[in-house]
């Protein structure tokens, strides 16, 4: 009579260590699922959010720079004065899809949720990871931005805005996307020096 209960009691041994493991992959799934959705919704979304940018940029340039700003959020653009003009007399900056950071952004949600699939690789790590490089793209898109604006009060529209945009603004974002991307790379594969393989 006890073989039956030693052979039941096993059955539910055996069984349930499954359980946490099934909930951690239906997790993983979903945090995947979310990470590409995500950039999904952003590309999707990408007239309201290059919105959000010009609100960001005109405050930064009226903050760092002095200059008076006014921003349509709907046409994405942010006007602003230079060289002792007035507002009668602004220039529009607008946040194009091409000056934008959310074409660099998209891809490391896409990353993101790729990896957060993967079972060898820690969620907490590639979410610290995503955080790191897409805050280091918002925030060097915006100081490109603000350098363009710098560089018409100094250099007069014409040259101000044609070496800020096509030159010194495309490098820096190319320094900062190789920023991002090497903060992505570091972040996962660091490892502490107090940690020790198992042997």
């Amino acid at each position: 009579m006890s073989i039956p209960q030693e052979s039941g009691e096993a059955a539910v041994d055996a069984a349930s260590p499954a359980r946490p493991g099934g909930v951690r992959r239906l997790t993983r799934y979903a945090a995947a699922f979310g990470g590409v959705a995500a950039a999904i919704t952003l590309l999707l979304s990408e007239h309201w959010y290059r919105g959000v940018e010009a609100v960001v940029t005109g405050d930064t340039v009226s903050k760092w720079l002095g200059f008076p700003v006014i921003v349509s959020r709907a046409q994405q653009t942010m006007f602003f004065a230079f060289r002792g003009t007035g507002p009668s007399h602004m220039l529009g900056l607008q946040i194009t899809l091409g000056c934008s950071s959310v074409l660099l952004l998209a891809p490391i949600l896409l990353l993101t949720g790729v990896l957060l699939s993967l079972r060898n690789v820690s969620p907490l790590r590639v979410l610290f990871a995503a955080a790191i490089a897409g805050s280091l793209v918002v925030f060097i898109n915006v100081v490109r931005l603000v350098m363009i604006a710098a560089m018409v009060d100094w250099w007069g529209v014409a040259a101000g805005f044609g070496w800020g945009h096509t030159l010194f603004g495309s490098v820096l974002m190319l320094l900062g996307l190789a920023a991002a991307l090497g903060s992505f790379v570091l972040v996962l594969g660091y490892r502490g020096r107090g940690r020790v393989r198992a042997t």
